[in-house]
């Protein structure tokens, strides 16, 4: 889905798409307009038939109810309106199916034979989700310059040491150098969906800094463009980096990603030098993934060490963590919290696996002879209590119970 092209009601210029006898065909994101470029919109498409829209379900309770008077639906079925998740690995940025209901519709005065309509809702139907993904894991770069509508893409080195979305800055990296290149002295206006180009790049802007390119798993893009906009600066030339939404259907963001999808073919490979640090493989749901250490890889091998050593061990830790329905998942997402105080996560770390220093647990381990808690029978004997009850000093007493512990 894009914006509408060639729509004079909403820009005074074009933004998609060339002004000749012959219109091009509009798509559009009916949903993404606002009312009153739906309303400014409306007036062209009655008169016009070269135009497809597409939207959910206009009625109540799902129903399907016509956008204007002048059009007709000819297909409905669940959308694809997504990306399928992590479609940047690969490079195929085809949307996945969506739980949300799409319509299309197209103007009354156009005809469709009943052939085509029932391709159009088959290809509606039909489920992406089961796409292998690319075995090489191959990742290109790519950019587009609006004013001289054309791009440049190339493959993106070190696939076999784990890609991320954040070697695509390598994009802004080439589109720096292609400024360079044609001694273009005018003001880049960069565009780009990429947080972490922004986040990186501002550390080397200003004075009174410090950064480093030390721990950056992209240092080697990185450093080019940090040394491309120093020589620019130096030239007193202006670049501007500004942050738009990823995969919103903007026209240029999806000739960017086009060329990317051309960049995994090429032949001009950059940043490939490797880094010789050690790459692990794992299978996960029959899946094979290779990545150097990093925080996904740690999980990875504390998790397969744990399951190997739940498997010789009998205790009472084992068995709470291999019984089944022990709602094992809000301990995880406690110890996952780092809102929470440090001190108290490590505390359930220690009783869900018998660590505690408690009394009862120093008995078990044979080092003292008694449980009875020290720190209320120094409190009864304080107070003056006579026959005071007998107090095990277990996890729960020091936690709950002990008056000794308790707030005044």
């Amino acid at each position: 889905m894009s914006t509408p092209p060639n729509t004079r009601g909403i820009q005074p210029l074009p933004i998609w798409g060339d002004d000749t006898e012959t219109p091009q065909l509009m798509i559009i994101n009916w949903p993404g307009l606002k009312g009153k470029e739906k309303s400014e919109l409306i007036p062209t498409l009655f008169f016009t038939d070269n135009w497809i829209l597409l939207t959910h379900p206009l009625g109540t309770g799902n129903k399907s109810q016509s956008p204007f008077k002048e059009s007709q639906r000819i297909a409905r079925a669940q959308g694809k309106c997504s990306r399928h998740k992590g479609w940047w690995r690969e490079g195929k940025d085809k949307l996945a199916t969506h739980s949300m209901t799409t319509e299309m519709w197209i103007s009354t005065k156009g005809q469709i034979p009943e052939a085509t309509r029932m391709a159009i809702q088959e290809a509606l139907k039909k489920d992406t989700k089961k796409i292998p993904p690319h075995s090489k894991g191959i990742m290109g770069a790519g950019y587009f310059r609006l004013d001289e509508h054309r791009g440049g893409c190339c493959q993106l080195g070190k696939g076999e040491e784990g890609n991320s979305s954040n070697r695509a800055e390598g994009a802004a990296c080439l589109a720096l150098e292609d400024a360079k290149r044609t001694q273009d002295r005018k003001p880049v206006i960069l565009l780009s969906d990429s947080a972490c180009l922004l986040s990186s790049s501002q550390k080397w802007i200003g004075e009174g800094k410090s950064p480093s390119m030390y721990g950056n798993p992209d240092a080697d893009i990185m450093r080019d463009i940090v040394q491309l906009l120093r020589e620019r600066i130096e030239q007193g030339l202006l670049t501007i980096f500004i942050k738009i939404k990823a995969h919103r259907g903007d026209p240029l963001s999806e000739l960017a990603d086009r060329w990317a999808d051309e960049g995994r073919q090429s032949d001009n490979i950059r940043w490939s030098l490797p880094t010789n640090r050690p790459i692990f493989y794992w299978t996960d749901n029959d899946i094979t993934h290779h990545s150097p250490m990093n925080p996904t890889v740690k999980k990875t091998i504390d998790f397969q060490v744990s399951q190997q050593q739940l498997k010789i061990h009998s205790g009472s830790t084992a068995n709470f963590l291999t019984r089944e329905d022990s709602s094992r998942d809000l301990p995880g997402k406690f110890l996952e919290n780092n809102s929470e105080w440090i001190r108290a996560r490590r505390r359930v770390l220690q009783c869900l696996s018998f660590q505690f220093s408690c009394a009862l647990q120093l008995k078990q381990w044979g080092v003292l002879n008694e449980v009875e808690c020290r720190l209320c029978e120094k409190y009864y004997k304080e107070k003056n209590i006579r026959d005071p009850p007998d107090t095990v000093e277990s996890v729960g007493h020091v936690q709950c119970y002990c008056p000794a512990l308790q707030l005044p």
